[in-house]
């Protein structure tokens, strides 16, 4: 009897330094690791933001059969995190 294997999901690590776009997402984790603020923008497709402080975390993901809307990191000062897409 042959065995079923479920495909296999694709998962992303990035160092990020700079400000950056993602779109199509089912799921977003992000590590801030800058002493600086990280914003995280159009968390609701609506323009809302959120702040990360340095060590905090955040995993935003969407429904099944949904993407995320498109999520905008940036910051006023230094960029460093980390992030994991699927």
């Amino acid at each position: 009897m042959p065995t079923y294997q479920a495909p296999i999901q694709n998962v992303n690590l990035i160092n990020l330094t700079t400000s950056r776009s993602f779109t199509n997402l089912n799921t977003i984790s992000i590590l801030n690791s800058s002493a600086d603020a990280l914003e995280i923008i159009n968390v609701d497709a609506g323009g809302t933001s959120i702040f990360l402080s340095q060590g905090e975390s955040v995993t935003l993901s969407a429904s099944t059969g949904f993407v995320l809307p498109e999520i905008e990191l940036n910051s006023a000062g230094t960029i460093d995190c980390q992030v994991i897409t699927t």
